[in-house]
């Protein structure tokens, strides 16, 4: 049911034209928040969050916890971008979370089936060999992902205080 729920949000994210980019252009200036603009990197993780702690229940602290982690690695990054119609570098954060997001997947898939290679059914004891591999490869990944999601929340939010000076952003690579 949550993979249903991830993938429906992914599919929103990349169907879906940003509401808040064409209220900031019906306006004659081009003034934005730079607070609504790092906001927007999280409204998706947000969202999810919500949505799978109601499913779940709020006394559940399993729900709480799976929702949590959903919020702090943050797969959408980018829609701050949107907001303040940088939309190639709101594309490149997205890109960057889900080329990590593949290569934690298949790093995963690896010691799964190295783990059953080497004798280990999938439901035995934690003391299996690659056990702490995989976790510290799960836990580089949310570290990283929060890391990159804090940056892209962060650069959205410099864009906008730009914008509104007049000032054209600086780009992430120097021309």
């Amino acid at each position: 049911m949550r993979s249903v729920s991830i993938s429906a949000l992914a599919v929103l994210y990349l169907i879906t034209p940003s509401q808040a980019s064409e209220l900031s252009t019906s306006t004659a200036s081009s003034s934005y928040n730079p607070w609504v603009a790092a906001g927007l990197t999280y409204a998706p993780g947000a969202a999810a969050f919500a949505t799978g702690t109601m499913m779940q229940g709020l006394g559940n602290p399993a729900g709480l916890e799976t929702g949590a982690v959903f919020l702090l690695a943050n797969p959408f990054p980018g829609r701050g971008h949107d907001y303040v119609q940088e939309s190639r570098r709101g594309l490149a954060f997205f890109g960057i979370s889900c080329t990590l997001l593949a290569a934690a997947g298949a790093a995963n898939v690896a010691i799964y089936y190295k783990n059953n290679e080497m004798g280990y059914a999938p439901l035995q004891s934690r003391s299996r060999p690659m056990d702490s591999l995989r976790d510290n490869i799960n836990i580089g990944y949310l570290v990283t992902s929060a890391a990159l999601s804090a940056w892209a929340a962060w650069d959205a939010y410099r864009i906008a205080e730009e914008k509104n000076c007049g000032q054209q952003p600086t780009d992430l690579v120097s021309q």
